[in-house]
């Protein structure tokens, strides 16, 4: 379904997206009525900083783009990298909403088999957490293939009712990928 996962980085300096772009898609989450979700909470605010957090050496934003047509289908960054795992968040604009979980999945089987300039896989697996009344999202992450591993008592903040939330924690590897779609 997707041709393009482009990663935000820079070569010879210049960015592989403009700010205004990365802008969009604060944007893009404002006007589905996402931001709330993906920011659960309440970190990100405001455009502005969403750029500044997408700019960080330790964050890798991708923008998933529609085969052929360049239309953006949502964007999943990575972050807390630690040896060869990176905690992963997705968000897919409403337009593509019926289609997140393939969206999803297609992104995930081509993380994990990212390779270095030594031929080394980047990473072994990409875990994640959803809060647990948000079973939509439980759902998209399962249909996407990602794996469940379990309950974390209090692990997201709600600014919208300042209080602690349990999360289901995922995760997906390498392992999950079907021998068809491996690389």
């Amino acid at each position: 379904m997707i041709s393009y996962l482009i990663p935000y980085m820079h070569i010879d300096g210049v960015p592989t997206f403009k700010d205004s772009a990365i802008m969009e898609m604060f944007d893009r989450m404002e006007q589905d009525g996402t931001l709330g979700l993906v920011f659960f909470d309440g970190s990100i605010k405001t455009r502005e900083d969403f750029l500044l957090m997408m700019r960080q050496p330790r964050v890798q934003l991708y923008g998933v783009y529609l085969k052929d047509e360049y239309t953006p289908m949502g964007f999943i960054w990575l972050d807390q990298f630690k040896h060869r795992t990176a905690h992963g968040h997705f968000c897919a604009f409403s337009s593509h909403w019926g289609d997140a979980y393939k969206i999803g999945h297609e992104c995930l089987v081509r993380l994990v088999q990212l390779k270095d300039d030594k031929g080394e896989y980047v990473l072994d697996a990409i875990y994640g957490f959803t809060p647990v009344d948000n079973e939509l999202a439980i759902k998209a992450t399962t249909a996407a293939g990602l794996r469940i591993a379990g309950t974390l008592p209090y692990a997201f903040w709600s600014e919208e009712d300042n209080k602690s939330h349990h999360a289901v924690m995922t995760y997906f590897t390498r392992d999950e990928v079907p021998e068809e779609e491996l690389i």
